[in-house]
């Protein structure tokens, strides 16, 4: 069964900006705790989705370390298969808050 091409260039794009949130997540992790999240482990994106998830937690780990409450935080599941962006955005936007101050 073949699927339909504006599928599979959705697909693309939300594999892509799962990739740019991920990125940036993890750059501001770094830039408040320098070394908290080693480059080589985002630097090349891993395609297996165990090591997707690990990377995500580990993101989320520091982030917690933060300070940041539950109820700012995403958990892995929302941002691995976009489920529930929103909350990666809040949490996203609360972790720009700690940079900022």
């Amino acid at each position: 069964m073949n699927c339909p091409k504006k599928y599979i260039k959705y697909n693309r794009s939300l594999v892509s900006l799962y990739w740019n949130i991920l990125f940036g997540v993890n750059i501001l992790v770094n830039a408040l705790k320098p070394g908290a999240i080693p480059e080589k482990m985002y630097a090349n994106p891993p395609t297996m989705s165990i090591k997707q998830m690990k990377l995500i937690d580990k993101a989320l780990e520091n982030i917690k370390r933060l300070g940041l409450p539950d109820h700012e935080m995403f958990t892995t599941v929302h941002l691995h298969n976009a489920q529930n962006l929103h909350q990666v955005v809040i949490t996203l936007n609360a972790v720009a808050r700690k940079v900022r101050h």
